[in-house]
C-alpha cells in the first residue's frame, strides 16, 4: 500500500507535463516558424541544425533537447511555454 501510494506522490517532470498535453500543429507551425525555421528551415528539413523530419516520433527525447538544449542548440525552456513545445511536438510530428 506504501509503494501505490509512493507511486501517486511521485513528482511529474515537465517533459512528462507537456507529453500529457494535446498539441496543436497549426499553432506549433507558427511556434516552430518563429524559434525554430531559422536553423532547421521551415519544413524541417534543416539547415545549420540537423533535419527534423521523422526525428519527433519520441517525443520524450524531442521535448528534453527543447527543454535542455543540444549540442549548438540552446535550450527554450525559458522561451516556450510549455504548451509552445507541445505544440511544436505536434507540427513536427506532422511532417
Amino acid at each position: 500500500m506504501l509503494f501505490l501510494l509512493a507511486l501517486a506522490c511521485a513528482p511529474t517532470t515537465q517533459t512528462d507535463e507537456i507529453l500529457a498535453l494535446d498539441g496543436d500543429s497549426e499553432a506549433g507551425a507558427t511556434a516552430f516558424a518563429d524559434n525554430c525555421a531559422g536553423c532547421h528551415a521551415e519544413d524541417g528539413s534543416g539547415g545549420s541544425g540537423p533535419a527534423l523530419v521523422g526525428e519527433a516520433d519520441e517525443g520524450e527525447a524531442f521535448v528534453d533537447i527543447v527543454l535542455e538544449g543540444k549540442a549548438d542548440m540552446p535550450s527554450f525552456a525559458d522561451v516556450l511555454s510549455n504548451q509552445d513545445i507541445a505544440d511544436v511536438l505536434a507540427f513536427v510530428q506532422s511532417l
